[in-house]
């Protein structure tokens, strides 16, 4: 079952590479386990990036349900493709040491619809200096035409955040 669309409709998602709905497909399907038990990857706690909890777990019990392996390195090799950032040990939200978490500006819980500004990385030319070029350092900014978008992406997610928190009072 694909989550509701916002601009664009279901076309939208037509577009969007299987990588990354099957990606968004196993956060919204194994982030809440219905033995109760703690999942091996959900999203981040503010849904601004996503944490694999168990490494391992994940490679053998949930890659194989999606893709055509179960290889961790080949998943993560994907991510980058895709310009996904991994957050430092020490920035990771879970307090596991162990956990691996990944963000991405366009990847956002509850907005599908951005899923569409995703663009694979294009590999610079054999001998050149690189896409940075010299000295250049790789900045996760957003072109001016996508920053209406990430905020947002960032208002809807602030709003999710301030309901999960109050749902807890109000039983």
């Amino acid at each position: 079952m694909r989550p509701p669309v916002r601009s664009g409709g279901r076309e939208a998602l037509d577009k969007v590479p299987p990588f990354l709905l099957k990606l968004w497909e196993i956060l919204e399907n194994n982030s809440v386990p219905t033995d109760g038990s703690r999942p091996c990857v959900s999203w981040g706690f503010e849904g601004k990036s996503f944490v694999i909890h168990e490494t391992e777990m994940f490679a053998r019990s949930i890659l194989p349900l999606y893709f055509k392996h179960d290889n961790i390195r080949s998943f993560m090799r994907q991510l980058n493709i895709y310009n996904f950032t991994r957050c430092a040990k020490k920035a990771n939200s879970t307090g596991n040491p162990s956990a691996v978490e990944f963000s991405h500006a366009s990847f956002v819980r509850g907005c599908i619809y951005l899923l569409g500004e995703f663009k694979r990385m294009v590999p610079p030319p054999k001998g050149s200096a690189g896409a940075l070029g010299a000295g250049g350092s790789a900045l996760n900014a957003l072109p001016p035409e996508q920053q209406p978008k990430q905020e947002e992406a960032q208002q809807h997610n602030q709003q999710q955040t301030q309901q999960a928190q109050q749902q807890p009072a109000q039983l």
